[in-house]
């Protein structure tokens, strides 16, 4: 590219690996153990350094066995799904005011509903989460399996004011966008 004008793009791939998962896992556990100095003499005594190591270990692989699978992963998914950039062109513009039941809506990326925990939600939206009540979950259900809707496509799930209410605020968050606009 020395003689002439030259482009070069690089696109990168962000890949989950079961490494970083488990260092995810792990961290966590090693965080809470104490971080003493080796022993004394350990240099010259390799058992010092062997036994207190041979005891730490012991203990680490006592808490990994302790963590639960299904915690790790519904968490993984939250880090995932929550940790990503905003790409919310006009997100500033507060549109939310023009929604009525009749309103066409797209669901911008991603809008995912976890398993309702107690009487709480949260919905997992690419750059963050929402928590909202559990009694929601009909309704983030059928918002995440669409692309485009009406508040009026909710009717099953809640009364007018409700959804308009619900709809209205997605729209502020950025998880829907009015339909024809940026």
């Amino acid at each position: 590219a020395e003689g002439s004008i030259s482009l070069h793009v690089t696109i990168g791939v962000n890949q989950v690996t079961w490494a970083g998962v488990l260092r995810r896992a792990i961290e966590p556990l090693l965080a809470d153990l104490p971080d003493s100095h080796l022993p004394a003499g350990h240099l010259d005594d390799p058992g010092l350094l062997r036994d207190g190591l041979a005891e730490r270990l012991t203990a680490l692989a006592d808490r990994v066995r302790g963590l639960d699978p299904d915690d790790l992963v519904r968490a993984e998914q939250q880090r995932f799904l929550t940790n990503r950039p905003s790409r919310l062109a006009g997100s500033l513009l507060d549109r939310a005011g023009t929604v009525d039941d009749h309103t066409p809506l797209r669901r911008r990326g991603i809008c995912r509903p976890l398993p309702p925990e107690g009487v709480r939600l949260r919905v997992l939206l690419g750059d963050r989460h929402l928590d909202v009540p559990a009694w929601l979950a009909p309704a983030f259900d059928r918002i995440a399996a669409s692309t485009t809707l009406t508040p009026a496509d909710l009717t099953e799930e809640l009364d007018e004011s409700s959804r308009l209410v619900l709809c209205r605020r997605l729209v502020r968050e950025g998880a829907l966008m009015i339909e024809g606009q940026p």
